[in-house]
């Protein structure tokens, strides 16, 4: 009886306490999309003067952020001019809608039409906003190959001399090799 016990003991066990891996305790958990606030909080002016658009608008369809109203790093609200097909579609600064949205937005800070190339803080330092989107595709790129190196990729191969064992010669059944003459 005693041993029954000790085995439903020890599968009750297994099943209540959780094994974790290596990766599950050495991986940091992020949120794998950002909002729109999110994504623009890192710049030095918020977002001020980038065009963002919504992933599934036409080419052209986009907003020219002219004030951000944070209320914490992930939270706050976007107002822009609403720009169709590359023209202006109304001329009053309205509030972005949905930016909370996860994976739903993107940005350009490359063109000039919009985006200062140089922007200038209250303590007089310059920032030269093509170069910083330059450093952020570089870094992007190069944690994609280091995630890329370092995952598991499954079994290493079989070494080749492994592979080539000599086949054992099976004799017919039942009847005896022919003799030579």
């Amino acid at each position: 009886m005693g041993v029954a016990m000790e085995e439903a003991r020890r599968l009750l066990y297994e099943k209540v306490i959780k094994k974790f891996t290596l990766q599950d305790i050495t991986k940091h958990k992020s949120l794998r999309q950002k909002n729109l606030v999110e994504m623009l909080t890192g710049y030095p002016n918020h977002g001020v003067g980038f065009k963002v658009y919504n992933k599934h608008w036409p080419q052209g369809s986009f907003y020219h952020v002219k004030q951000v109203d944070l209320n914490a790093p992930r939270y706050g609200s976007l107002y822009g001019v609403y720009y169709e097909d590359g023209q202006i579609a109304g001329n009053k600064i309205e509030k972005v809608a949905q930016v909370l949205k996860r994976g739903l937005w993107s940005y350009d800070l490359k063109d000039p039409a919009f985006t200062e190339p140089q922007i200038t803080l209250d303590n007089d330092l310059t920032i030269d906003m093509v170069r910083t989107q330059q450093l952020i595709e570089e870094k992007k790129e190069f944690l994609a190959k280091r995630t890329k190196s370092m995952t598991w990729v499954g079994e290493p191969e079989e070494q080749e001399w492994k592979k080539k064992k000599a086949a054992p010669v099976k004799a017919a059944k039942g009847r005896a090799a022919p003799k030579k003459k």
